[in-house]
């Protein structure tokens, strides 16, 4: 989470902002962006999406204790 916003303070343009709703939009564009169009290499070189679906279609193992 500290590396988003990290990269975040870096790529977003804030100076460009005027109000809120521009301010908003410009951190929605930019959440977006991260979330389904970035490959993470931490996350096998998938988008934080694709690796999530990737993560949910694994076998569960059942662990008895």
């Amino acid at each position: 989470m500290e590396l988003f916003f990290w990269h975040m303070k870096d790529e977003v343009h804030l100076e460009n902002c005027l109000t809120f709703k521009q301010l908003e939009k410009e951190i929605n564009n930019y959440k977006d962006d991260y979330n389904q169009l970035r490959c993470q290499w931490d996350l096998k070189q998938m988008t934080p999406c694709e690796y999530r679906e990737y993560l949910f279609q694994q076998p569960r193992e059942s662990k008895v204790l």
